[in-house]
């Protein structure tokens, strides 16, 4: 396992580092970080 850093407002994002397990789906409208394909925003 690698620990991926991860400080966007991602729902994938915990303490700091990307907790996604398994690839998701990538959808034009999801991806809105330069950095990271998996990116969905968080509304929390």
């Amino acid at each position: 396992m690698s620990l991926i850093f991860c400080d966007n407002d991602c729902v994938y994002q915990k303490d700091g580092y990307c907790v996604l397990e398994t690839p998701t789906i990538v959808s034009k409208d999801q991806n809105q970080c330069e950095n990271c394909a998996h990116y969905k925003k968080s509304y929390v």
